[in-house]
């Protein structure tokens, strides 16, 4: 993975579960990404994931970059109010990027451009 195979992407709940999927808004440009709620709230085990456990939030900001098989998030913002730390989760291709919890492969999140 390389950062130019994330560059531009958004998420796709039609290839992350279907019907199943939250509906929201999650993309990556150059070096910044952004996650917010849409028609459904940002689920609970990825906001664990990013900010800790139990903490709520509609918008998610901050900074990107790829190391090994790794996406590494930081500089974060929740709702426009810094909140530090650093979230690493696991990133692949299979054709699809894909974005899974560290604590659970099988919650995964799609991107295509």
């Amino acid at each position: 993975m390389t950062a130019g195979d994330l560059t531009g992407l958004r998420y796709q709940p039609q290839a992350s579960g279907g019907a199943a999927a939250p509906r929201l808004d999650w993309s990556f440009q150059e070096g910044r990404f952004q996650l917010e709620a849409g028609a459904d709230p940002i689920p609970p085990a990825l906001l664990g994931a990013l900010l800790g456990s139990g903490a709520p939030a509609q918008r998610v900001a901050g900074r990107w970059v790829i190391e090994g098989d790794e996406l590494i998030l930081s500089e974060m913002t929740a709702d426009g109010q810094s909140v530090g730390g650093t979230a690493r989760l696991p990133v692949w291709n299979t054709g699809v990027i894909r974005v899974s919890l560290p604590n659970d492969a099988n919650a995964q999140f799609a991107f295509s451009r």
